[in-house]
């Protein structure tokens, strides 16, 4: 009886190559996709945190009685309570920035035209009865909005922060180039 012998057979360098090739190509296309998804992700994640912090400092100004500062600096939050401690600051993520304009129409709260986080309108003070003003003795109520974007200017980036300084009510908005709208 004879034993068959099965020759093993591999890859031949040409159906290797194509494969590395077919491979490279994929990758090529999916890097700027995940930068893109990156970028948005950022974007949301500063969004975020800019809301979050905020309704924190409201929630410390009732709950303690007292006046609790918001600081827009460099790219960063801080929550600073009266009693001078300092919560944060906390950096926005990736290449996300503060705008020091209203970049598109108007959220559908119509705040933009006042603009917080830059240029004379980088802090907020939560009074203890819940409201934002520009100052400790809450003379001038302060509603606006917080416009951020990533550094490279894609418009699919762009949020925005609305705070109603009566109440001190925070939403989000994100803005969507397709629809040339805030949703």
């Amino acid at each position: 009886m004879g034993i068959a012998i099965r020759q093993q057979q591999g890859f031949s360098l040409i159906e290797a190559m194509i494969v590395i090739a077919v491979a490279s190509v994929l990758m090529v296309m999916a890097i700027p996709m995940y930068r893109t998804t990156m970028d948005r992700s950022n974007a949301d994640g500063a969004a975020q945190l800019i809301a979050q912090e905020l309704s924190l400092a409201r929630a410390l100004a009732v709950s303690t009685h007292a006046n609790i500062l918001v600081q827009f600096a460099s790219n960063s939050v801080v929550v600073a309570p009266g009693t001078g401690s300092i919560r944060g600051p906390f950096p926005l993520p990736g290449k996300t920035q503060f705008l020091a304009l209203n970049p598109m129409s108007d959220t559908p709260d119509n705040l933009g035209s006042t603009v917080l986080g830059s240029g004379g309108n980088t802090q907020i003070t939560f009074l203890d009865n819940g409201a934002a003003a520009t100052d400790d003795t809450g003379a001038t109520l302060c509603s606006g909005t917080v416009f951020i974007q990533n550094a490279d200017g894609d418009p699919a980036t762009t949020r925005a922060v609305t705070l109603l300084g009566g109440t001190g009510r925070v939403r989000i908005w994100r803005y969507d180039p397709n629809s040339i709208s805030w949703k």
